[in-house]
């Protein structure tokens, strides 16, 4: 809570044009988790500000969260957050063994800003669904193929043909996706040389609407065909990039609810599956060295999904490390052993491959 109003309040304060306004995403749930109740608590306080006219919160519940805005704006949205994803998910993957020191994070932030630009042009434009299947069918998807696609052009011709471990980066969302929140955590594992293997935010996004095809089967055509946009977008999309870059095929969810199902039921909704599910497939196809799960202190979904990952250790031998993060710094010595093991599993994996 603490570090979503500051970062919204840090912005507000940024901002020199009083009269400017601001629409800030702040979804909630449909079970009882603390992160229901943000969107409620931010408005109390933004009203005891006295900010309340300039920040309008937007607060979708997790069972649609695109219900009541046009079908182009949807997918315009979506189309960015995966763009977004893919530029990051490129970052983590060329910084490590890029050929000049910060090449990868010029690279990025170059593509990042270009992408935000275009989205506010997209926005502006024709939203209707006809233009929407247009865009999807044709493959353009908002120009956000062809950016990704340049970007991974140059992202490709920053790499090295180092050989370095591989560990995923998972947990609970906001900690995930935030560097502060979980103390930087992939950059530290960077400086131990190992590449970070992302969960990116638009998996949630994945996960809801395959909930929601699964409890209304008898969904309108119209539900159904958002769907198929969406999952249209995110293979166009990675295959943007992962082409120039060599990348294996995507981790779908349902992939990783499927490898998940052996130590959680899918029926325990929410991120712990995940959490659980897709580093185990991806230690499975061979992916991945080891596993880092970041979230808040006491977080139960995290908690769970560190019980678990005992098991997962005993059962096939998959190193991990759960992060309780209540905002102190993370001890490095306990980073330092993780990063140890995970340098020599890469070393069996390479010896066992050699023979």
């Amino acid at each position: 809570m603490t570090l979503t109003l500051g970062a919204l309040l840090e912005r507000l304060d940024a901002e020199q044009d009083s009269e400017r306004r601001f629409s800030f995403f702040m979804p909630t749930s449909n079970g009882p988790c603390r992160f229901g109740v943000y969107n409620l608590l931010h408005k109390i306080l933004l009203e005891r500000l006295g900010r309340q006219a300039q920040v309008a919160i937007w607060s979708p519940a997790n069972s649609g969260y695109f219900d009541g805005v046009p079908p182009g704006f949807a997918a315009i949205v979506f189309s960015g957050f995966m763009a977004a994803d893919l530029l990051e998910e490129a970052l983590y993957f060329v910084r490590p063994i890029e050929r000049e020191a910060g090449l990868a994070r010029r690279i990025h932030d170059k593509y990042y800003a270009a992408l935000i630009d275009l989205m506010q042009q997209e926005a502006a434009g024709d939203l209707s669904i006809r233009s929407t299947l247009l865009q999807v069918a044709g493959g353009n998807i908002y120009q956000c193929a062809d950016l990704l696609r340049r970007a991974a052009g140059e992202f490709a011709s920053a790499l090295t043909d180092k050989a370095v471990p591989t560990v995923s980066v998972v947990g609970e969302i906001y900690v995930r996706c935030d560097p502060f929140s979980n103390d930087f955590i992939v950059e530290q594992l960077e400086r131990r040389g190992i590449r970070v293997r992302f969960a990116p935010f638009s998996e949630w996004l994945e996960y809801t609407d395959l909930l929601k095809l699964q409890d209304a089967p008898g969904l309108g055509l119209t539900e159904r065909v958002k769907s198929s946009i969406q999952a249209r977008i995110q293979e166009l999309s990675y295959r943007a990039v992962a082409i120039r870059l060599g990348w294996p095929p995507r981790t779908t969810v349902r992939q990783a609810l499927s490898a998940g199902s052996s130590y959680l039921r899918p029926a325990l909704r929410g991120e712990a599956i995940l959490t659980i599910g897709g580093p185990v497939h991806d230690w499975r196809a061979g992916h991945i060295d080891g596993v880092v799960s970041v979230g808040p202190l006491e977080c139960l979904p995290n908690k769970i999904a560190e019980a678990q990952f005992v098991h997962v250790a005993e059962r096939e031998g998959l190193p991990s490390l759960t992060l309780s993060l209540n905002g102190d710094p993370v001890d490095p010595e306990v980073i330092d052993r993780f990063a140890f093991e995970a340098h020599r599993r890469f070393e069996m994996r390479g010896q066992t491959g050699a023979s």
